[in-house]
């Protein structure tokens, strides 16, 4: 492998912390970090060329069929790749698994050979036997400084083979995982429709307000930037507490990390049994209307992140792709109370462009 196949590969398991498969979005952001001036067709011909180089290499697996890829343009890229792990002869651990004396619960340990894994294992070991089994539960960090020194470790281990039915498991561990809490504010009435998430502080302030005096949705939540990656399962809470209609509306800034949130987190809604959220079309449309007026400082250059693309659909992400290049990001507080309140924005309840409200 030359260079840049190593430093890409080195990223990609950098951001897989352990698991097999990576996806698309995570793959987008591992290949800006070795190639962050490349964009548009060069930056996938380049990811093209890479995968293709990695899979030759016998590094990765890349999926078979079209559905798997991203055809929005050529070439295709892959929603998800495999890495491939290499398997290296492990010497026989000092502890001889099969002749210790594991407590009933991790008898499973005594097939066990990876020395890593074993020492992982001993300390649950050690745990049990000290009467862990009649602690308290706590959350999963907690329990992780505790047993390992360091409190994201046992995050890592649960995707691990470690974790398989059978195995260990968080109950066993005496923790849970929390999902850090969404602000958000209940409509003024009980009245049926989505949960509408927005990007930042100020636009929840005024949709809160919008929404007391028309009642479009079910509830208004705010996602914090970032922070909506890790705390979107917290929506499980909110939709029993209100009466939702199924659907969860997101809104944010247009610039590529604005649009790389909803996708990341729609991922983590996927694995709790939610919805992914959806653009709200009204809002992004008006938002791009009110740019044509603005006076927008030049960024520098702007691009798509490769999984957005989807997500925002042929027609919004086209016009996007216009503003971005031209090196403009569009922030969200463009479309704020007063255009809410005075101005054609959108079908609220429904996230669809209708012109007015």
């Amino acid at each position: 492998m030359n260079e840049m196949e190593c430093q890409f590969l080195e990223e990609i398991r950098s951001i897989a912390k352990g698991l097999k498969r990576v996806r698309f979005p995570d793959l987008c952001i591992a290949f800006g970090k070795v190639f962050p001036a490349l964009t548009g067709l060069d930056q996938r011909r380049r990811m093209h060329e890479l995968l293709h180089s990695l899979r030759a290499g016998g590094k990765v697996m890349l999926p078979t069929g079209r559905v798997h890829f991203d055809c929005v343009s050529e070439p295709h890229l892959p929603r998800w790749i495999q890495l491939v792990l290499v398997e290296t002869r492990v010497p026989r651990p000092a502890l001889d698994s099969a002749d210790f004396p594991w407590t009933p619960a991790l008898s499973f340990a005594a097939t066990l050979r990876n020395p890593q894994q074993l020492d992982v294992v001993r300390r649950v070991h050690e745990f049990l036997a000290a009467g862990g089994a009649a602690r308290c539960m706590v959350p999963i960090k907690e329990r992780s400084v505790e047993l390992f020194g360091d409190e994201k470790k046992l995050d890592v281990i649960r995707k691990s083979v470690l974790f398989r039915s059978g195995r260990l498991s968080l109950p066993l561990l005496r923790c849970y995982q929390v999902t850090p809490p969404l602000v958000w504010e209940r409509g003024p009435q009980q009245k049926e429709g989505p949960v509408f998430i927005v990007e930042n502080h100020s636009a929840f302030d005024s949709c809160v307000r919008w929404n007391a005096e028309r009642c479009a949705w079910a509830a208004v939540a705010y996602g914090s930037g970032t922070s909506f990656e890790a705390s979107a399962p917290f929506l499980q809470n909110i939709v029993t507490q209100v009466q939702w209609d199924g659907r969860l509306l997101y809104f944010g800034d247009l610039d590529p990390k604005g649009l790389i949130i909803p996708v990341r987190a729609s991922s983590a809604l996927v694995e709790v049994g939610l919805p992914a959220v959806s653009p709200h079309f009204g809002c992004y449309c008006r938002l791009l209307e009110r740019a044509e007026g603005a006076d927008l400082p030049r960024v520098g250059t702007l691009a798509i992140p490769l999984g957005c693309v989807d997500w925002l659909g042929p027609a919004l992400a086209d016009r996007v792709a216009e503003w971005f290049g031209q090196g403009i990001r569009i922030p969200q507080e463009l479309v704020g109370y007063e255009q809410l309140a005075f101005g054609a924005c959108s079908d609220t309840s429904s996230g669809q462009w209708s012109g007015a409200l």
